[in-house]
């Protein structure tokens, strides 16, 4: 997962092949996401998924893809929702902190996009 990201960024950043990169950001995403449902307490999960979805929501807006980085967010908050909400009712509110960052960047990121 780490390594599609990097190759991810490395496409964005070059402006070389947008859509490998948007393909390697799903497929990155989505394979963290799989290990926050499946660790839900990890560290590293929670870290990893986090600082991917940022930095795709940065090197996608760079190259006018806003729109794509705010669904693939958008899915991967919805598919963490239940995760979220159960580990909060255990007394681990981390996801949910997440999530809420997560949703603030593409609430942030729509404004930026469509203007005030």
């Amino acid at each position: 997962a780490i390594m599609l990201a990097l190759r991810a960024k490395i496409l964005s950043n070059n402006g070389r092949d947008v859509d490998a990169a948007v393909s390697d950001y799903r497929e990155s995403v989505d394979l963290f996401t799989t290990r926050a449902v499946v660790s839900p307490r990890e560290a590293w999960a929670q870290q990893d998924l986090e600082a991917t979805l940022m930095d795709m929501a940065d090197m996608l807006a760079a190259v006018g893809r806003s729109a794509t980085a705010h669904e693939i967010i958008g899915g991967t908050l919805t598919q963490l929702q239940c995760v979220a909400e159960a580990e909060d009712r255990a007394g681990h509110p981390v996801w949910i902190e997440i999530l809420a960052r997560l949703e603030g960047r593409t609430q942030d990121q729509a404004s930026a996009t469509n203007g005030p």
